[in-house]
């Protein structure tokens, strides 16, 4: 392919007329290299590729067509013209005799058919059906073809040597225009959507951020997109952004900069840690909620002795333990998820949980309840291991009873209907002894 920007018509004009000064249009010219014309294919299609993106319209688009072909009846074949949408214009059918097209060109300027003319046919000439079918208000971008087809019974191989597709650019190339409406919500401590109205003609777009008389900080955001979440921003802080689109032949200008100021954060380290332990050495422990926390961790172990922290990742400020040792020291401490990520771990709370009341509630140490599958979905499986059990009951971990088997105690429960979360089986003996086991349900 083979592009020329030139004053064709002026050309022209001066090899008829003098040079006559008038100027009617500048013009872009795209050439193919043609190739062989089969005659046992049905069509012979010749592709150029258009790179210039202007608006297809009247004023505004393909103004000819100019072939040079060899071939020994040119009475034989058509010739038609295609745009990227495949909307076609047959320029040429079966209209002249001889055995070649020399500079042959097909316009809706011209009023001569080329049926007037003999071999070569060197000239302009009024197009079989309307050229303009192909300016059809969409962009000139993309693979245009000629086709040479056959319309008689015994065709013969010929060749198209070259063609050229003529543009007119009278009117502008289409505009790359500056995005509108730029708005920005959602707006957090730390976080806030920046968004746009979509612009045509758009590659991606180039957003950029700053503190007010700060540097720019920018994003490169795909075309589909008209909106985007800007993560790590300072607190109480006014910040500014402009966006741009970048379009196939040029980028526009920044659109209307947009002020918004971040709020307080409100959303920090976790504090005031309480610990309540009941008779059954069960111990709540909850904080201080983070309005814009969407979930805590928290972790506790036996202080001042060995072992790895037993952690809970939670949605609620507060937790029911499983049973813990009597006459024990334990350490707790809690962090939130705020928008900006994880704070820092919360001051160590210690706490004590009391000495053994009396033997019969003590805690059983062994033959443990086996929990099965764990963590569930549907059901769990229950090994009690012991004939003496007299009651089951289960605790979410916000300490709420969700159920209670007595006597006669299952071997396997139904989950179906309960939320995921962390719960706590407690199996009471004969003995008023007792033992606390942990299971997660998740679905």
């Amino acid at each position: 392919m083979r592009k020329f920007n030139t004053c064709k018509r002026i050309i022209f004009l001066c090899l008829i007329s003098f040079c006559s000064t008038s100027f009617l249009g500048a013009f872009t010219i795209y050439s193919g290299d043609g190739g062989p014309i089969i005659a046992s294919a049905a069509q012979n299609c010749f592709d150029v590729e258009v790179t210039d993106d202007f608006i297809l319209d009247s004023a505004n688009g393909l103004e000819s067509v100019c072939v040079d072909i060899d071939h020994p009846d040119i009475n034989s074949f058509g010739i038609l013209v295609s745009n990227p949408r495949n909307i076609a214009s047959f320029v040429y059918q079966t209209m002249a005799f001889g055995n070649q097209m020399l500079n042959t060109c097909f316009s809706d300027n011209s009023t001569t058919p080329i049926s007037a003319d003999v071999s070569p046919y060197t000239g302009e000439y009024t197009p079989f059906s309307e050229l303009n079918i192909v300016n059809d208000g969409g962009s000139s971008l993309g693979i245009w073809q000629v086709c040479v087809f056959f319309a008689t019974p015994e065709p013969v191989d010929g060749i198209l040597q070259s063609f050229d597709l003529n543009f007119n650019f009278d009117q502008p190339m289409m505009e790359c225009s500056a995005p509108t409406n730029i708005i920005v919500d959602n707006i957090s401590g730390t976080l806030a959507r920046l968004s746009w109205d979509a612009a045509s003609n758009v590659e991606s777009y180039d957003l950029r951020y700053r503190t007010l008389g700060g540097d720019w900080l920018r994003r490169t955001v795909a075309a589909g997109e008209i909106s985007l979440f800007i993560n790590g921003l300072t607190p109480n802080t006014t910040y500014e952004y402009e966006v741009k689109a970048f379009c196939a032949t040029e980028d526009s200008a920044w659109s209307a900069t947009a002020s918004f100021s971040t709020t307080e954060e409100i959303c920090g380290i976790t504090e005031n840690l309480t610990a309540v332990v009941n008779e059954d050495l069960l111990a709540t422990i909850s904080w201080d909620e983070q309005p814009d926390a969407s979930r805590y961790r928290l972790r506790y172990k036996r202080d001042g002795v060995g072992g790895s922290w037993t952690t809970v990742l939670l949605t609620e400020n507060s937790i029911i333990t499983e049973a813990l040792l009597s006459d024990a020291s334990y350490k707790v401490k809690v962090k939130s998820r705020c928008s900006y990520g994880w704070t820092v771990w919360s001051t160590t709370m210690i706490f004590e949980t009391p000495p053994a009341v009396q033997q019969n509630r003590a805690v059983v140490q062994n033959d443990k309840i086996a929990i099965y599958p764990n963590p569930a979905s549907h059901f769990i499986n229950l090994d009690l291991n012991s004939a003496q059990l007299t009651r089951l009951t289960i605790y979410s971990a916000q300490g709420i009873k969700v159920a209670e088997y007595q006597d006669i105690l299952p071997n396997r429960i139904e989950l179906y209907n309960w939320q995921n979360g962390l719960y706590y089986l407690r199996a009471e003996r004969k003995d008023n002894s007792f033992q606390t086991q942990s299971f997660y349900i998740i679905q």
